[in-house]
């Protein structure tokens, strides 16, 4: 499975319901803000999107 930034912020916000600390709006904005970053760099956007949606996994 590859997982998109669409299916990352559907994963974040079904494991939000379950942990309600899950700060969502920290991790949308971090997550549009490297899809932006990457953009500009010639990166790919969906990538960096991703990874920043699921950056605070770790902390659950």
């Amino acid at each position: 499975m590859k997982l998109t930034s669409q299916k990352a912020l559907e994963m974040i916000k079904e494991i939000r319901k379950n942990n309600p600390n899950i700060n969502l709006a920290h991790l949308i904005c971090v997550g549009n803000t490297a899809g932006k970053i990457a953009e500009s760099l010639g990166l790919d956007v969906d990538f960096a999107k991703t990874l920043g949606y699921i950056h605070d996994i770790g902390k659950l």
